[in-house]
C-alpha cells in the first residue's frame, strides 16, 4: 500500500520534471502505479463504503427487544431468551445474542449501598 508521504513524492518528482520510470525506479513501485496515482484526482483514495451485511439474529430482532422490555426493570438472561428464539428457528450462536442484548443500552442496576456495622469489643475480655 502506498503511504500519503510516498503519493506527495511521486507529484513533487513529477512537477520537477521526472519521468515516470525514473520516478518509479528512485521510489521502488511499478511505474503503473506511479502512473494511476498521478491520474488521480484527489489525495486520499477515495473507497466506497462497506455493504451492510445480513445477520442470522436479524429477524429476532423485534422479539428480543419486546421480551426485554416486558421484562423491564428484571433482566432476562442470555440463555433464556436464546432457548426461545431456537424454538422459534434460531441458527446463530450465544455470543452474537449476548453482544446484540448488550448494545440495546439497557439501564444497569444502581448500586446497592451497603451500611456496615461497626462492632465494639469490651475492652477487658479475659477468657
Amino acid at each position: 500500500m502506498i503511504t500519503f508521504e510516498i503519493r506527495m513524492e511521486i507529484k513533487v518528482l513529477h512537477k520537477r520534471g521526472m519521468s515516470i520510470r525514473a520516478i518509479a525506479r528512485e521510489l521502488g513501485i511499478s511505474h503503473n502505479t506511479v502512473r494511476s496515482h498521478l491520474k488521480a484526482k484527489s489525495e486520499k483514495p477515495q473507497y466506497s463504503p462497506r455493504p451492510v451485511s445480513s445477520s442470522l439474529l436479524d429477524e429476532y430482532r423485534d422479539y428480543i427487544c419486546k421480551r426485554i422490555c416486558d421484562a423491564h426493570p428484571y433482566k432476562i438472561p442470555a440463555t433464556v431468551i436464546a432457548r426461545e428464539i431456537m424454538e422459534l428457528g434460531y441458527r446463530g450462536g450465544m455470543t452474537i445474542l449476548r453482544e446484540f442484548i448488550r448494545s440495546q443500552g439497557l439501564p444497569r442496576r444502581g448500586v446497592t449501598k451497603r451500611h456496615s456495622i461497626a462492632v465494639s469489643w469490651p475492652q477487658n475480655c479475659s477468657s
